[in-house]
């Protein structure tokens, strides 16, 4: 255990094929810019590559369980982890750490992790015993490299029903509405574009998702039906929502 605890000039490590466990802390505060894990190992320990300074990890097929802090924390700059085989288990050497939501391998990090298309071991509870309270994009990836797109996570709805356009006002001018003010709108992966379906001629919904409720509209409430699109992107499928506005003038 803790090996190579805090050795700041190591800054690559060459691991031999024969290594069958990484120990609890074996490389924890070093200053690791590479890593090659073989394929061979087997559990990667408690707070193994703690505080490194790596960019990227591969974990090999033969890895079967990962413990508690192993990349994590300390480690922001690690963006991409890649995963061979089946999903590994997170279990800890010891007792908890700091608490359930601290214990996990990639607890406080941002980044992109990759599993084998298909894999059946790659399930949400699995992806989330390893994540933690990281965030934590998954993508499953084929064969060839390329990646299978995920559902488009975007949500869409009424800012409020009923939105309230005073009357006094529309007398007088065209009342405009804010994207924000008409819509809320959360979570969208690519453009988010904007088509108006039904309503009276009088309101009108521009690609940007601004609403125009035009000079002369009669005190009442109005129904508009929208069509929402996040044009998605190279790791998520587009999606279409259909929000009902309504209006109130009054």
């Amino acid at each position: 255990s803790y090996a190579f605890d805090q050795c700041d000039n190591l800054d690559s490590v060459s691991i031999p094929s024969s290594v069958k466990t990484i120990g609890e802390g074996a490389f924890f505060g070093c200053k690791l810019s590479t890593i090659t894990i073989p394929n061979g190992v087997k559990r990667i320990g408690n707070f193994a590559f703690h505080g490194c300074e790596f960019t990227k990890v591969t974990i090999p097929a033969s890895v079967t369980s990962i413990g508690g802090l192993a990349f994590n924390l300390y480690n922001d700059r690690l963006d991409a982890v890649t995963f061979l085989g089946n999903a590994p288990a997170y279990s800890l050497d010891d007792n908890a750490i700091m608490g359930d939501a601290w214990n996990h391998p990639f607890t406080g990090m941002k980044a992109v992790a990759y599993y084998p298309a298909g894999n059946k071991t790659w399930t949400t509870a699995a992806k989330e015993a390893l994540t933690g309270d990281g965030k934590i994009e998954w993508f499953a990836r084929n064969a060839d490299g390329t990646i299978v797109k995920n559902k488009n996570p975007m949500t869409a709805k009424a800012k409020s029903n009923p939105i309230v356009v005073k009357y006094t006002k529309l007398r007088k001018a065209n009342q405009v509405l804010k994207k924000a003010k008409a819509f809320a709108i959360a979570n969208a992966k690519g453009k988010v574009t904007f088509k108006k379906k039904s309503g009276p001629k009088k309101i009108v919904v521009s690609k940007a998702g601004v609403v125009t409720v035009k000079k002369g509209l009669k005190k009442n409430t109005y129904q508009v039906k929208v069509t929402v699109t996040a044009a998605g992107n190279s790791g998520y499928k587009p999606i279409t929502k259909n929000v009902t506005l309504k209006i109130r003038v009054k």
